[in-house]
């Protein structure tokens, strides 16, 4: 028998660490980009730096490279400072989706 092995906790973890940072922003909509920056310092980097800890947990060798969780784990390890840097100021987005959306809608028969 072939065991199966699906990663749904270390996923669950980093789902859950993710909706905190978007629950912060969420907060922070409103702001200013200075209240921003400092909500971002004092409760996003700790979260960002817990999920980088979770991740450093396994060792790529430990993870089945086919699995989703692999590509997650290789997908924040190979865009670390990306994923980073909307936290070291108060005006960068935590991620591009307006862009796209919009981008959908100047040219909607391009394929992406």
């Amino acid at each position: 028998m072939v065991e199966s092995i699906d990663y749904k906790d270390e996923c669950e973890k980093l789902l859950d660490m993710i909706h905190a940072l978007y629950d912060i922003e969420q907060r922070a909509v409103n702001y200013s980009v200075e209240e921003r920056f400092a909500i971002r310092q004092r409760e996003s980097i700790p979260i960002l730096n817990a999920i980088r800890k979770h991740i450093d947990l396994y060792d790529q060798s430990q993870i089945l490279p086919k699995s989703d969780f692999a590509g997650v784990v290789g997908y924040i390890h190979g865009n670390w400072a990306a994923l980073m840097s909307y936290a070291s100021t108060g005006f960068v987005p935590i991620d591009n989706n307006g862009t796209e959306r919009l981008m959908k809608h100047i040219a909607p028969n391009c394929a992406a």
